[in-house]
């Protein structure tokens, strides 16, 4: 059976409302929210986090039908965790996160860093993404999608962290030249 099959199956058992559909997500991909939480949150509330999903997941599918399990599920995940920081840091925000959002102001419009992101600028980034090679393409991701640090990217591709921090800055600088070329406003 191919993964795409069992995503499914596990989306048809959560369509026809059976629990057993969130027992497969979770044993399915759990490790790997886990994961995404925790590069935001520390571990007790990255947990609380992966839970939340569960629960977002339970109620969203139906009406939800998604094409992509994993990446849905991420993205759930994913926000939950960012809105669980703020909240928990309103005053006080963690550098990192800090870092991030910066870095990333430099290629994307201020109110898409926030938040809202149109399924237009999604297919914008996603074009970006798919015309850069696999390295940048898999740094870019990790560092600004999973919130990887620059020291974690640097030991996974066996180079420094000044070589990974240059790579960013000039795939960041791609990214704006691409979307300001495709008519979006930074």
């Amino acid at each position: 059976m191919t993964d795409e099959q069992t995503d499914m199956e596990i989306i048809e058992k959560l369509w026809a409302r059976r629990e057993e559909g969130l027992a497969c997500l979770s044993g399915r991909y759990g490790s790997r929210l886990l994961a995404i939480a925790r590069s935001i949150l520390d571990g007790e509330e990255a947990a609380e986090c992966v839970n939340d999903m569960l629960l977002a997941v339970w109620e969203s599918i139906p009406p939800a039908r998604p094409d992509f399990l994993f990446a849905y599920a991420a993205a759930i995940c994913r926000n939950l965790a960012y809105d669980r920081l703020r909240w928990e840091n309103a005053k006080k925000r963690r550098a990192e996160v800090v870092s991030l959002s910066v870095e990333m102001e430099e290629c994307i419009p201020a109110h898409k860093a926030s938040g809202e992101i149109s399924v237009e600028f999604t297919q914008l980034i996603v074009g970006f993404l798919r015309s850069l090679p696999k390295e940048k393409r898999v740094m870019f991701v990790r560092r600004y999608w999973y919130g990887d640090s620059l020291e974690t990217i640097s030991g996974h591709f066996g180079c420094s962290v000044s070589r990974v921090k240059s790579i960013l800055f000039r795939v960041r600088k791609q990214c704006r030249g691409y979307l300001e070329k495709e008519g979006v406003q930074i």
